[in-house]
């Protein structure tokens, strides 16, 4: 009978497949809540549905094949069911995890909705539209979701079944040919039965239409949206109930521990008594032995004393005497070294300071109105002891030598004294007074006098611009150069151009000329001078009143191993010096700054090197002496070198050698410190002490003594290098210093 329904049922399949292929009517899908016949209800019971394949007569057999040939294609059609039952299970998990995801999103949008308005209790929230249309949502996916929970319950109780049928039906085919008939007939009988059951189940269709309640909102908010909260509510419940067990269990393990030490600690306390009171049975035992030992080892140790005692005794006596032999032979030998250290740091000393020549001043004397540095200047006069002070207030003339005095008084009280210079045969003195230009209106001028010492009065005056920082440079020859760059070799600290004017007391004419401006002015000669101007010196001639060369510091077609290729046009030659053929002129631009060296006979360019602004730089033959920033520098222009010079002690500020060229003496200048401490002390009972060092020894070579303090003293050198002056609040010494080398 068994073989017979799965014939049966292998045959029905053909048919099956065949039909399953034809496309399937569509029907209109009913609501949700329509109530059709479930499929439970459509199908007979197994009783009913074995009973009529029984009184079913057997299907005929297919011409052409056998019965088993027939019962092997039927296990095929058997297989190509549980495919398809297989298909269908996966297309209705994959719906039922689409409605889920549904589902999901709808309990989202309640969520986000409940936070947006606060709604907590379910009425409330039911009533929202927003919240009351997911619900609505989750309703239907709901009832939708159960549908499709019991087709796969079906599917998978048809797939188990249409699997035992198959493993039945590969175990008939083995029996076939040794059934009858009505055996076989039975079983086809039976497998159209269970075909019968199963076809439904196998259509692609997910479901028929079913009788389903929908679930009503309340139990909907409850299940989906209350049921989180509570099982959330229940899961920190559940935590805070496990947190309390942990403290619980910590509580105990605490207290256990607690105990735990509790005893260990009595148990270590009673094995350390158990361990002292070994120990000073221990130690009492030790010490008897001990005492005992010790009266033996201190009647050893007496009796080894007392042979030590005499053998140290003996010892300590020749000991003692071999220590006073040796301390009588190094003090002698001390005091043997001590006296020829102290001489040769004597001879040393004396042969450092043996070429140093102490000079007392040849004359002294004191200045009124040259108690500040910043009220006084000193010019000299090409005699040698010759010196004009001038003060605001007054020109005081001093001959040091006789200790005669004149003094030449203001021409104009409301105007004041700012340089003087004397004439060549020093015979006149040209005097510049000023007014305070800033402050006052109107015509008020800036005047040049020339002052005759044979009449004693003024022989000649123009009037200038009103300038207070107007200085003279010097009066050679014939003329008067007049500037705000350079004060008597000592260069003012402008970095902008002003006019040049050239005087001629000798003229018929009173009025300057100024035939151009400059940054600076240096003479050539008494009939000729430099002046640097942006990019360019020029050499003007007195006699022709023109310029009669230019040096050009950016020529278009400039060496390159020379200055600049290209130069802006911010160039400014701020300073110039000159001597035989030699002009050495500091270049400043916006980025660097320069020393430049030309030959004024060739009218070329001959070595350049870098240097800051310099205080001063003067010319040694071919050497050039630079001192930017209390650093002296010595430049060899001929091999294009250039070296610092040291010395032990620092350089100079620029108050203190306000003229350190010397005409015929260039490598001398003046300091306040020295490095050979002998040399204070031989000066010390001079209250002032200024040095004279040398650039080609880097020392010390003369000491200049004074009587007056000299704290802060303005220093000037007589142009033949006979004497050097010293003024300090008003007080004067004067050294002669033409044998100094």
């Amino acid at each position: 009978m068994r073989i017979r329904r799965i014939l049966y049922i292998a045959l029905l399949l053909t048919f099956m497949i065949v039909g399953c292929d034809k496309p399937a009517k569509k029907t209109t899908p009913k609501k949700i809540r329509s109530e059709v016949p479930t499929q439970e209800k459509i199908i007979p019971d197994q009783k009913q549905q074995e009973k009529a394949a029984e009184e079913k007569p057997a299907l005929p057999i297919p011409s052409g094949k056998t019965r088993k040939e027939l019962a092997e294609e039927k296990i095929s059609q058997v297989r190509k069911l549980f495919a398809a039952l297989k298909q269908k299970r996966e297309n209705l998990k994959e719906d039922m995890d689409k409605i889920n995801a549904e589902i999901q999103l709808s309990i989202d949008d309640i969520k986000a909705e409940r936070q947006k308005t606060g709604l907590k209790e379910s009425d409330e929230a039911i009533k929202d539209i927003n919240i009351e249309a997911s619900l609505k949502a989750i309703q239907k996916a709901h009832a939708y979701l159960d549908i499709v929970t019991e087709e796969i319950q079906l599917v998978e109780k048809s797939r188990a079944e249409v699997k035992g049928a198959e493993k039945q039906l590969r175990l008939d085919i083995l029996m076939l040919t040794r059934r009858d008939e009505a055996e076989i007939d039975r079983m086809i009988t039976d497998l159209d039965l269970v075909i019968t059951r199963i076809q439904p189940d196998a259509q692609k269709l997910i479901f028929e239409n079913k009788a389903h309640t929908l679930m009503p909102l309340p139990e909907i908010y409850d299940k989906y949206i209350l049921e989180e909260e509570r099982k959330k509510e229940q899961e920190l419940e559940k935590e805070r109930q496990r947190q309390r067990e942990l403290e619980q269990k910590r509580d105990l393990e605490s207290k256990r521990q607690e105990e735990e030490q509790q005893r260990k600690l009595l148990e270590a306390r009673r094995q350390e008594q158990e361990r002292q009171r070994l120990a000073a049975i221990k130690a009492r035992q030790e010490e008897e032995a001990r005492q005992k030992q010790k009266i033996i080892d201190e009647a050893n140790r007496i009796k080894l004393a007392e042979e030590r005692a005499k053998e140290a005794a003996r010892r300590q006596v020749e000991r003692e005497e071999q220590q006073r032999a040796d301390a009588i032979r190094r003090a002698a030998e001390a005091e043997r070294q001590q006296k020829a250290a102290a001489a040769r740091r004597a001879a040393q000393a004396e042969a450092e300071i043996a070429h140093v020549k102490i000079i007392s001043p040849a004359y002294t004397d004191y200045i009124p109105g040259c108690n500040r540095r910043d009220t006084c200047e000193v010019r000299w006069s090409n005699s040698d002891t010759l010196v004009a002070f001038v003060t605001s207030q007054k020109i005081i003339i001093k001959e040091m030598s006789q200790g005669a005095t004149s003094e030449i008084e203001r021409f104009d009280h409301d105007q004041y004294f700012i340089d003087a210079a004397w004439s060549p045969d020093n015979k006149k003195m040209a005097l510049l007074a000023t007014h305070y230009c800033e402050l006052e209106r109107g015509t008020k001028a800036t005047t040049l006098s020339v002052w005759s010492f044979d009449g004693g009065r003024s022989v000649y005056s123009t009037d200038l611009p009103c300038n207070r920082e107007m200085r003279i440079i010097s009066w050679r020859g014939n003329h008067i150069l007049i500037h705000t760059s350079v004060v008597q070799g000592i260069f003012l600290d402008s970095t902008e151009d002003s006019p040049v004017y050239i005087v001629n007391p000798s003229s018929n004419s009173n009025q300057a000329t100024s035939p151009f401006r400059a940054f600076s002015v240096v003479w050539k000669d008494d009939k000729s001078f430099f002046y640097g101007q942006t990019r360019t010196i020029g050499l003007y001639d007195l006699n022709s009143r023109k310029t009669v060369a230019q040096l050009n510091e950016c020529p278009k077609d400039a060496d390159a191993t020379l200055y600049y290729t290209f130069c802006p046009s911010s160039i400014k030659v701020l300073r110039m010096t000159y001597d035989s053929n030699r002009l050495a002129a500091f270049v400043n631009t916006k980025d660097d700054n320069k020393i430049s060296v030309w030959n004024t006979q060739t009218l070329n360019k001959v070595f350049w090197f870098g240097s800051d602004l310099p205080d001063f730089f003067w010319w040694n033959a071919a050497l050039l002496y630079v001192v930017p920033a209390r650093t002296l520098y010595k430049v060899d222009t001929v091999a294009k070198k250039l070296y610092e010079l040291q010395f032990t002690t620092e350089l100079p500020q620029r108050y203190y050698t306000d003229q350190i060229r010397f005409p015929n003496k260039p490598h001398l200048f003046i300091d306040k410190g020295t490095e050979l401490p002998l040399l204070h002390e031989k000066t010390g009972s001079a209250r002032g002490t200024v040095f004279v060092k040398s650039t080609k020894s880097s020392n010390t070579v003369a000491a200049l003594t004074c009587e007056f303090n000299l704290k802060n003293p303005m220093i000037a050198w007589q142009p033949k290098s006979h004497y050097a002056l010293a003024i300090d609040a008003g007080q004067v010494c004067m050294w002669r210093v033409a044998d100094i080398n």
